[in-house]
């Protein structure tokens, strides 16, 4: 959206300060993989949808800090414009994506009979997202960048990819909070000595292994909580023509982002330090069966 006039003083340096924090972000992350994960698979699904979220954020705060800069033409602020829609569209379609990886197996135990409208959604949602950014690049190359036609089209192919998020958001927030509520109810139910066995006959999900889900729906519930506000805010910034305000509410989205990528590198160090701990309870569970001598000997011949 275009800021209103007398906004540009603000914008540029919250751009650059949350610039600063996204590369952070991203060194951090690069570290975490490579030095403190171990021997392990760096190329997983949740790693590369990680890596082009928080890439896509400094490639979003870094074109806003230039397109925001006093003294560039017209083509310059136009290009620098393009890449800054096209970074947001990637983030969204990253972010479904490793919500999708993420939350598909809560989805599959709270509802399943949503996981094909959303196995939908997220074959749609590239179109969606990419549209809109591709239809301004092509009409600003073409000199129709202020058409009716862009305008109306960039309405569109927004609202689809807003639904898309929404749908998204909406059926993952409601699968956490009904997975976080059944795991509170066994806990009570378990706390009755009279009702243990039948507590751990209909609670599989609260042993270690599935400790993974209970994780993933408290971080996953958070980072939808900041979505739908983010989208909120977003829509009320478009109304806004005050620029001391349009640039407190492009302020808020900013740190809500910034916000957001924390909580979900907060899960990753979280499911890791459950991912030890199983790894440490299988290994006592083989030493116990086999011994321990047995078990190196094994490993040796490997």
């Amino acid at each position: 959206m275009t800021p209103p006039a007398g906004a540009l003083p603000y914008l540029m340096p919250i751009s650059i300060a949350f610039s600063v924090v996204a590369i952070l972000q991203l060194t951090w992350f690069i570290t975490y993989v490579l030095v403190f994960e171990g021997n392990v698979n760096k190329l997983t699904p949740f790693n590369i949808s990680l890596f082009a979220m928080v890439c896509a954020t400094v490639g979003m705060f870094i074109s806003a800090a230039i397109a925001y800069s006093p003294g560039l033409t017209d083509s310059q602020r136009n290009i620098s414009g393009i890449i800054g829609l096209f970074c947001p569209d990637s983030i969204e379609v990253a972010y479904l994506y490793y919500s999708w990886k993420r939350g598909a197996p809560i989805v599959e135990i709270v509802a399943p009979s949503a996981l094909p409208y959303l196995r939908v959604l997220l074959i749609m949602s590239p179109l969606a997202y990419y549209s809109g950014a591709t239809i301004c690049a092509v009409a600003n190359m073409i000199g129709q960048g202020q058409s009716t036609f862009v305008d109306m089209a960039l309405l569109w192919t927004n609202s689809a990819a807003v639904l898309i998020t929404v749908a998204f958001d909406v059926i993952f927030a409601y699968s956490f909070l009904r997975l976080l509520h059944s795991h509170r109810a066994v806990g009570l139910v378990a706390a009755d000595s009279s009702q243990k066995s039948a507590a751990s006959a209909h609670s599989d999900f609260i042993a270690l292994g599935n400790e993974k889900l209970l994780t993933i729906a408290k971080y996953g519930l958070a980072s939808v909580a900041s979505a739908i506000v983010l989208v909120i805010i977003y829509i009320l910034q478009s109304f806004e023509s005050n620029p001391v305000v349009f640039a407190a509410y492009d302020a808020f989205i900013d740190l809500l982002i910034t916000l957001y990528f924390t909580v979900l590198l907060a899960m990753k160090v979280s499911l890791r330090s459950i991912e030890d701990k199983m790894s440490k309870k299988k290994e006592i569970q083989l030493e116990q069966n086999i011994g321990k001598t047995e078990l190196k000997r094994i490993r040796n011949r490997q």
